[in-house]
């Protein structure tokens, strides 16, 4: 399933989807784990990997109750309003996970993961990625989908902290 959802901070976004970046810090044997994201895998199964994957990733901060919770509620949100959904995921992500990352990163002193951060964030806020369409809109589709797929999977496989 491809989403197309309402956007009102790009700048949001922009961290949001930078803070991956921390991977780049990885060995290149581990990133090699990034070429399934370019398979041509059925969209089913890409949304309910990355849905699984959600929840188990989220759950590194608030616990699996939490995070089944904090889908559940953005899943009932949605069905009200797409738009404050994705601001709900937003504002957990910007707020809540990227913070937690970062305070892991400097516990560890893992300097190179955190300058990757900064410098994605930086540049994909300058640049505007990822793209917000003229309508305020931003496509969430499959090979986004198995990027964070791909991000979760090495940070349970191989933790940066």
């Amino acid at each position: 399933m491809r989403f197309v959802v309402p956007c009102s901070s790009r700048v949001g976004l922009s961290v949001a989807a930078a803070h991956g970046a921390a991977d780049a810090a990885r060995s290149p044997t581990q990133l090699l784990l990034y070429s399934v994201a370019l398979l041509p895998l059925p969209g089913a199964l890409c949304t309910a990997a990355f849905a699984a994957c959600s929840v188990l990733h989220f759950s590194d901060d608030v616990g699996g109750v939490g995070s089944v919770a904090l889908h559940a509620a953005t899943l009932a949100l949605a069905s009200r309003s797409c738009g404050l959904a994705t601001r709900l995921m937003l504002v957990y992500i910007n707020r809540v996970h990227v913070p937690v990352l970062v305070m892991r990163l400097l516990a560890r002193g893992a300097w190179t993961a955190l300058a990757c951060v900064a410098c994605a964030s930086a540049a994909f806020i300058a640049c505007g990625v990822p793209r917000v369409e003229d309508g305020g809109t931003f496509e969430f589709g499959h090979r986004q989908q198995m990027i964070v797929v791909c991000h979760v999977i090495l940070s349970r496989a191989f933790p940066l902290y």
